[in-house]
């Protein structure tokens, strides 16, 4: 019998992490388990790779005797019972800047696009990004990775984070949350990085002043409609 570590794979990994991981241990690769299949199999191993559609409650989470980390593909924990793993014991590991930059260059992206379709419609908007205001709610590794990006094209750029008094590269402004309907009102496009955070304030009308901008953009990656 092997004295390897077991570890139960979840999510689509890339195939030279699948390699590394088999190093050092026995990979199962099981990507359609819903989170009953899970409670009967989860014994087995000792550590755990989930993505964030893979839910895992308490009931699961108790269930995994030998259980002693689980990794989530992602920055999300929404998904996981943190304070079940945290009592039995389990280590919880995120991946936050995995995804970071790429989600980054995908919201610059979409706001050269609508800045441009806004123009079309009203001439007297510029096309592009230069000196136009943007506001980004949450600045963890995304909201940060997008501030940068932002400076690069000559925006200015107001933060909004739990602790305003923790400045970032790029920003022209920080504010916090009771400052976050002051800042959406002067925004030209708002970049909405943690959906919690939005929550904060009163989220109708957040949602309210945010359709009054060229657009609002939804990077965060949780569940709610909101570092």
């Amino acid at each position: 019998m092997s004295n390897l570590p077991r570890i139960l794979v979840c999510h689509p990994l890339h195939p030279a992490g699948v390699e590394r991981l088999r190093q050092a241990a026995i990979v199962d690769i099981e990507t359609s388990l819903s989170s009953d299949d899970l409670q009967a199999i989860i014994g087995q191993y000792q550590a755990i790779i989930v993505g964030p559609n893979m839910r895992l409650p308490h009931y699961v989470i108790e269930a995994g005797y030998n259980l002693r980390v689980i990794g989530c593909a992602g920055s999300r924990l929404d998904h996981v019972d943190v304070s079940t793993a945290r009592a039995v014991g389990v280590e919880v590991r995120t991946s936050p800047s995995s995804s970071a930059v790429a989600v980054a260059e995908h919201t610059m992206t979409h706001m050269l696009l609508l800045a441009m379709q806004a123009a079309r419609h009203n001439p007297a908007l510029s096309a592009g990004l230069a000196g136009k205001t943007l506001g980004i709610i949450g600045f963890g590794l995304i909201g940060q990775q997008v501030a940068r990006r932002a400076l690069s094209f000559d925006m200015r750029v107001i933060g909004v984070r739990r602790n305003p008094s923790r400045t970032a590269a790029g920003v022209d402004e920080m504010v916090g949350p009771d400052a976050m309907l002051d800042a959406l009102t002067r925004a030209d496009i708002a970049v909405n990085a943690d959906e919690d955070l939005i929550m904060t304030a009163d989220a109708a009308t957040a949602f309210t002043i945010i359709g009054h901008t060229i657009a609002e953009l939804n990077t965060a990656m949780g569940t709610a409609t909101g570092e």
